[in-house]
């Protein structure tokens, strides 16, 4: 990003903090470094949001759910009825 910055190992840009990539790549193969950071990362986020939607489309949630809402509908219908 920034060219005054080099460095001959990778790391973060002192700057930003962005990786720090080679010029040329070679045969270290930092770039499946990135690639192998972020398919963890995206595994990690999938383990956490696949039981959150798991529990959201539960049709015992919906049921529930509407339940209460035909509950709220008529004791609203009963309470402006008594006044």
């Amino acid at each position: 990003m920034y060219p005054e910055v080099k460095s001959d190992k990778p790391g973060p840009c002192p700057k930003c903090g962005m990786d720090l990539i080679p010029d040329k790549p070679g045969k270290e193969g930092h770039e499946d470094d990135a690639y192998l950071v972020m398919l963890k990362k995206f595994r990690i986020a999938l383990l956490f949001t696949i039981p959150v939607f798991g529990i959201l489309l539960s049709p015992m949630i919906a049921a529930a759910a509407m339940s209460f809402s035909s509950v709220s509908v008529i004791a609203n219908a009963l309470r402006l009825r008594i006044k």
